[in-house]
């Protein structure tokens, strides 16, 4: 994989009218994670990792203790859900999202098992529900908001593909890191960004069946992204020799690009990140 810096193609979307009138506790909201965990490919349902992201959006470094507040009208608003069973369906994918947010990793020396969120809290009736945070992550949390990738959260609860959120936060990932809007990467690495095993896309010969590969991951992420990522315009290709494709590229440009603090991560942040995806590798 091959990630270097440009500066040339021209942003061509910005907020639509939807996302425009949309009010609300979420209401241009962006979504900070680490690079590290932002680049791996998480083993959780699109509609779980939406909640998630919503979740994380409402963390603040100044929040003094554990506790998140979320309108629930809000909640329900942006993630699209309606009917009398929203409340219900909401505090079930809740608890599904403590699930796989479980954490399995040494930090500080010592071996942890615990979940990052310990407690989800409501009552029908009331307009929040508070979600505690668990306060023995709560300075790896703090770190949250000066590391890492910065993702828009409108894009991220509109997507109706899985390879557009991977896609997306591995190509933010790149560009918080170094500002890069360039990357070559071979047909193995994309997959493993888009959340593909080696046996995805294989036809009952073994052969890698490369045109349906394209065609409904690879350009199904790319035409999502440049729809409804604001500022952001995404161009993709092949690298061959001869006959043979050796990688692909992605250009990729966000004109609503946030300066970010980039920092060396330390052993014990990198175990928190991947923590996720070793719980979730279990599953």
């Amino acid at each position: 994989m091959k990630t270097t810096d440009a500066n040339s193609l021209p942003a061509k979307h910005y907020l639509d009218a939807v996302l425009s009138r949309q009010k609300g506790q979420f209401n241009n909201k962006n979504v900070i994670i680490s690079n590290e965990l932002a680049r791996q490919s998480l083993n959780i349902p699109l509609e779980i990792e939406k909640l998630l992201h919503c979740v994380l959006s409402q963390y603040s470094k100044e929040i003094d203790n554990q506790e998140i507040q979320i309108k629930k009208a809000d909640l329900f608003e942006i993630l699209g859900l309606k009917g009398n069973n929203r409340y219900r369906d909401t505090l079930i994918q809740l608890k599904r999202m403590i699930h796989y947010t479980i954490v399995d990793a040494r930090i500080h020396g010592k071996d942890i098992i615990a979940p990052v969120f310990i407690k989800v809290e409501s009552v029908p009736q009331s307009e929040f529900i508070e979600i505690t945070l668990n306060p023995s992550f709560m300075p790896h949390m703090r770190d949250f908001v000066t590391l890492f990738t910065v993702l828009n959260l409108e894009s991220i609860v509109r997507f109706h593909s899985k390879y557009s959120l991977m896609l997306y936060k591995h190509l933010a990932s790149w560009r918080g890191a170094h500002y890069a809007t360039f990357q070559e990467i071979t047909t193995k690495e994309l997959k493993e960004v888009l959340g593909l095993t080696k046996n995805d896309y294989v036809r009952s010969t073994g052969k890698f069946d490369r045109s349906s590969f394209e065609r409904y991951a690879v350009k199904v992420a790319v035409k999502e992204i440049n729809e409804k990522v604001p500022g952001w315009e995404v161009t993709w290709g092949k690298i061959k020799k001869g006959n043979r494709v050796q990688a692909y590229y992605f250009h990729w440009e966000d004109k609503n690009r946030i300066t970010t603090h980039n920092t060396e991560v330390d052993d014990d942040q990198i175990a928190l990140d991947l923590a996720f995806i070793e719980e979730n590798d279990k599953q």
